[in-house]
């Protein structure tokens, strides 16, 4: 399990519209969309259950709850043009060995 300061990096860089798949202790969330982070709250916002036709909505999520996320692929190739990137890039291939 990361430390939540590690999704504070990886949030902060990740780019609104971004698909990942967010899991918690309790549930994990598949194909949701990035939204926003909101650094002095410490959540994450996420576009849930956009597939089905009148049932998505907008999930916050604190970063105290998240236990792992799996990263877009074109951040998880070693795309790495900034700090931000990097940072995704080597939590990705940690949380990726993880589940092995």
């Amino acid at each position: 399990m990361e430390s939540p300061e590690n999704y504070d990096n990886v949030l902060l860089g990740l780019e609104p519209g971004s698909e990942v798949n967010v899991h918690t202790e309790k549930k994990t969330f598949y194909n949701a969309i990035f939204k926003k982070y909101n650094p002095d709250k410490k959540v994450g916002y996420f576009l849930i259950d956009q597939f089905y036709e009148f049932k998505s909505f907008l999930l916050p999520i604190p970063l105290r709850k998240i236990v792992s996320m799996d990263l877009p692929v074109e951040l998880q190739q070693g795309n790495q043009d900034t700090e931000g990137q990097e940072v995704l890039f080597n939590l990705s291939q940690s949380v990726s060995d993880d589940d092995e």
